[in-house]
């Protein structure tokens, strides 16, 4: 939804977000909260379309570290993984997401719900700028009431303007990690496997060899061949009703996430100036990003509540510095 335009347009409407909180307590009396977000829209543009007809589903960008290892992922890898990711006595089952995209059936590893199988440098022009291009031709309002009587002023970023995009986003490095040798940070990194956290945010994966390849085919060589430490299996989970955004992306239901890549993720304050987590930012800290796990990470969920208020600590410091 865009919620601003031009002069002279009105634009398609604004969000309206509201907040439920609850207080909750771990076994040893320490104290949480949760807060659930309710969204609305409101000034839509549309009198034919109804507002609570629309289906909303909310984002928060995506941190941009290791972008370019993520598109060099060995693939095989991934499949392999999918096929043993099933631990039955944890409740995982974690699986490809399969889309179709340039009229080819890939598997999906960008985007909450590995809906997209590129960095959708051409569709991040279109939807979040609206500059049009090849792959995305006309305008985001096009066909909009309000839109009558204005121009179409054609294609308006080339591919090779999208491409140096493209290689900027591929080659922002992952931070190195820090503090790796103080002893909180090892009994955190126990703690992490203790919760069984492994399971989905793999810390270890390989890149083709190949590397990966540009918009207009331009090859990126030195990012194959590499170990890289995600923390992430790249594969569809199921989160629980909780997280459920209704909103079904490729084969990926509305319960369904990708497993976020912890690298970089104690560098986000710094970075973007917040601490917000999950899809759509509704986790305040590290502790409400985890204790909102259901599902498939309920698991992992209940083993952090049971540990000492220590530990939990630990953990948490253990994550801040990947």
């Amino acid at each position: 939804m865009h919620d601003q335009a031009i002069y002279g347009v009105k634009p398609e409407g604004r969000l309206k977000v509201t907040y439920t909180e609850e207080t909750f307590n771990f076994p040893d009396g320490e104290e949480y909260k949760l807060q659930t977000p309710h969204y609305e829209i409101t000034d839509w543009y549309a009198e034919n379309i109804a507002p609570e007809d629309l289906r909303i589903s909310v984002r928060i960008p995506l941190r941009h570290v290791g972008m370019g290892q993520m598109m060099a992922l060995d693939l095989d890898e991934l499949k392999r993984l999918a096929a043993k990711s099933n631990y039955p006595e944890y409740g995982i089952s974690g699986r490809l997401n399969y889309i179709t995209e340039r009229g080819i059936k890939q598997i999906g590893v960008s985007g909450n719900k590995a809906q997209h199988a590129d960095l959708t440098v051409e569709l991040g022009f279109s939807s979040d700028l609206g500059v049009t291009n090849d792959r995305y031709p006309e305008e985001v309002c096009q066909g909009q009431s309000q839109m009558m009587g204005f121009a179409n002023y054609g294609i308006q970023v080339s591919t090779q303007d999208m491409e140096d995009v493209d290689l900027y986003m591929q080659t922002l490095g992952v931070p190195a990690r820090r503090n790796v040798t103080n002893e909180t940070v090892k009994k955190g990194e126990e703690m992490f496997y203790k919760a069984k956290c492994q399971l989905c945010h793999t810390p270890t994966l390989h890149t083709r060899p190949r590397g990966t390849v540009l918009l207009n085919g331009t090859q990126l060589p030195w990012l194959g061949s590499q170990t890289i430490h995600p923390y992430s299996d790249y594969l569809l989970h199921d989160m629980g009703p909780g997280l459920d955004d209704g909103y079904p992306s490729g084969l990926a239901a509305g319960c369904e996430w990708r497993t976020t890549p912890l690298w970089g993720i104690g560098l986000q304050e710094v970075v973007n100036g917040h601490t917000y987590f999950l899809h759509d930012g509704r986790a305040r800290n590290l502790t409400e990003a985890i204790m909102w796990h259901d599902g498939e990470g309920a698991a992992s969920r209940i083993l952090f509540s049971r540990m000492s208020k220590e530990e939990r600590s630990a953990l948490l410091t253990f994550i801040e510095s990947l």
